[in-house]
């Protein structure tokens, strides 16, 4: 999945990161992209973005 814009977390040893994509795999493909749509229509627009 490709971000709006970059998310900063911190890994398990504490070096910080960025990340812009993430990779998940899902036991019920449908329902992850069901799932990710209705959260998409449900979301502002995100910076950059028209409505």
């Amino acid at each position: 999945m490709e971000l709006t814009g970059p998310v900063e977390f911190v890994r398990p040893f504490g070096r910080s990161g960025s990340a812009r994509r993430l990779r998940f795999h899902a036991d019920d493909p449908s329902a992850a992209v069901a799932a990710l749509t209705r959260g998409r229509a449900a979301a502002p627009p995100g910076p950059g973005q028209d409505g």
